[in-house]
């Protein structure tokens, strides 16, 4: 629990051995597991395992040791990027 604490709100990069260590010990666990252990929430415990298969998929592609997780969801993410692209597309 405290490995995830100490992630939680962090904007650097984590390492891809973190996040694969904590995978492998959430992927075990059920959503409710997760909850309790953890503290996660319950909007976020369900999503983790599929999130990390992502960015561990990603630091395996880029052959890179660590990558940059958002502090806004995924989806919000690339919204988010498609809205400042666009904007300054119009200037």
């Amino acid at each position: 629990k405290a490995k995830i604490e100490k992630l939680k709100g962090k904007r650097k990069p984590l390492k891809e051995k973190d996040i694969k260590e904590i995978y492998d010990k959430l992927k075990l666990l059920g959503v409710d597991e997760r909850i309790e252990q953890f503290g996660l929430k319950a909007d976020r415990a369900d999503v983790i395992i599929p999130a990390a298969e992502i960015f561990l998929t990603i630091a395996g592609v880029l052959g890179c040791d660590e990558v940059q997780v958002p502090n806004i969801s995924l989806a919000d993410s690339i919204i988010d990027g498609m809205y400042k692209q666009r904007g300054t597309k119009q200037k």
